[in-house]
């Protein structure tokens, strides 16, 4: 009932009618007619907020696409079959972008399937940047078997829209190193943008590292574009002092830090360089040589790209961890484990039993625990062949050979393709160095050997780095020469000419692929 001339009195009102008739007004009805006042004015609109919030942060989520399953070619079987497990180390691989389009800084997502495929079916497993950081630093770690990082560049929207999908399907993980400057809430952006990034932290795949603020930024410097991170910037005052570059640069770098902490929560410990294909992106050596200086002050992990990449180990630069260059489109799962194998620094073993040789002749090559046995009546070559090996430049191999005679020679080569080689020919009193160029056979040094009986084994040495070859016999110099412009490239074989049905020995055979970090083959 309502009161239009009314007198009201307590906390629950009495109503007179214009009779002056007291009414009670029944107070779980004014109870209720609160309620759902408070209902219509409160709680509505704030259940609107909040679905209204949700529903723009579930929006800004960038979509997926599905993953493709991925193929392999009879030529990627093969070469994995081939492939030897590792463990203690850690090779990094490099991605930007996944883009059906490609491009020289993007993957397609078939190809990005077709390469995790592999990685997966050849064994591989994805760690983190902090066991990375761990050995790194010789700190105690536990490891799977064939550890690999994967990285992506910049933060573009690929890694998540096509990759995130087909690293779920391989149960991988990866880090994504975000320049702040370039993140926001749009969708349409071609970085991904900040609620993007919180879900790809939320499924646990997914690391967030450095890559400067601003510094990622391209300037044209006398005509040449440069990340502004990596030079002196000039403006209408001037170019800026090295002082000055370095207070930018530490500036950037604890920007970046700081916008990944406050909107992600996560203290980035590591950063990858922008545009640091083949070192450091600066020409400057001032520069060059202080920006790691810079970078180690605030982060503890600097990735840099570099065709000579090795694994991590305990012996990295922690301010320039190589990662293998950069992915890009047309390449193949064989081509991206031929990359792999070459950054693996293997242990010296005796056993050479898990090597696969090629016999090329009339005889056998016999691997065993400790051995290879070249048994034949006439010529075999045996040929070393791995996944990366038909790439090998810089090579140094060692061993100890027995049952060379007057009529037994041992014959030693590196850089050997089906067109060129070097060649090292111990015979019983004689050392012959040859290089051979399609057919034609130059020789480079010749040398007088002391005469040994078939029963002794001979301990060599063959070095080939850049246009030299050394060979060292039994612990004495005996040949050094340049090869000038034949730099070539190829596998190592180990072969034997007997003059009838005998054996030729090699024992002790170490490999090493490159100089750099002592990294040692099979």
């Amino acid at each position: 009932m309502s009161c239009s001339h009314r007198r009201c009195s307590g906390l629950w009102p009495v109503c007179a009618t214009d009779r002056g008739e007291p009414v009670q007004v029944d107070r779980g009805s004014v109870s209720r007619l609160l309620m759902g006042f408070l209902f219509l004015i409160v709680i509505i609109p704030l259940g609107w907020m909040f679905v209204s919030a949700s529903s723009e942060s579930s929006g800004l989520v960038l979509s997926q696409v599905p993953a493709p399953a991925g193929s392999l070619s009879q030529t990627d079987t093969d070469l994995m079959a081939t492939f030897r497990p590792y463990e203690g180390v850690v090779p990094v691989l490099t991605y930007k972008d996944i883009d059906p389009g490609g491009g020289s800084d993007a993957v397609t997502p078939d190809e990005f399937a077709s390469q995790m495929k592999m990685l997966d079916d050849t064994g591989f497993n994805t760690v983190t940047l902090d066991q990375v950081r761990k050995v790194s630093t010789g700190t105690p770690v536990d490891l799977p078997a064939n550890p690999i990082l994967i990285t992506f560049d910049a933060g573009t929207r690929g890694a998540w829209v096509h990759g995130d999908p087909i690293l779920a399907a391989h149960g991988f993980r990866a880090a994504v190193f975000i320049a702040t400057s370039v993140v926001s809430e749009s969708e349409n952006s071609a970085y991904l943008n900040v609620a993007t990034l919180r879900e790809m932290l939320k499924t646990g795949r997914w690391e967030i590292g450095g890559h400067t603020h601003a510094g990622f930024e391209q300037i044209s410097m006398e005509g040449v574009e440069v990340p502004a991170l990596a030079t002196l910037i000039e403006d209408g005052g001037g170019r800026e002092t090295y002082l000055e570059w370095e207070q930018r640069v530490r500036d950037d770098l604890a920007t970046n830090k700081k916008v990944i902490k406050d909107e992600f929560g996560v203290n980035a410990f590591a950063m990858s360089y922008p545009f640091a294909e083949e070192g450091l992106p600066s020409t400057d050596p001032v520069l060059a040589n202080r920006l790691p200086e810079l970078v180690g002050e605030q982060f503890d992990l600097g990735f840099i790209e570099t065709r000579r990449a090795v694994a991590v180990s305990g012996n990295v630069d922690r301010t320039l961890v190589p990662r293998i260059m950069r992915v890009a489109a047309g390449s193949t799962p064989a081509a991206l484990l031929g990359a792999i194998d070459e950054t693996i620094p293997r242990s010296p073993a005796n056993s050479i039993t898990n090597v696969q040789w090629t016999a090329i002749g009339n005889g056998e090559c016999i691997a065993g625990a400790e051995t290879l046995i070249i048994s034949a009546d006439g010529y075999t070559s045996c040929r070393l062949t791995t996944a990366t090996s038909a790439a090998w430049r810089d090579v140094v191999v060692s061993g100890q050979v027995s049952g060379v005679t007057p009529t037994a020679t041992a014959v030693i080569r590196v850089r050997e393709s089906d067109s060129s080689g070097i060649e090292v020919s111990i015979g019983e009193n004689r050392l012959i160095v040859v290089s051979q160029v399609n057919g034609t056979r130059t020789p480079l040094a010749e040398a007088s050997i002391a005469s040994s009986s078939g029963f002794l084994a001979r301990a060599f040495l063959i070095e080939a780095r850049g246009s030299r070859v050394r060979v060292t016999l039994d612990g004495e110099l005996v040949a050094d020469v340049d090869v000038g412009t034949f730099a070539g490239k190829g596998t190592v074989s180990f072969s034997a000419q007997l003059a009838e049905a005998d054996v030729m020995t090699f024992t002790s055979v170490t490999l090493t692929t490159r100089d750099t970090n002592g990294g040692t083959g099979q």
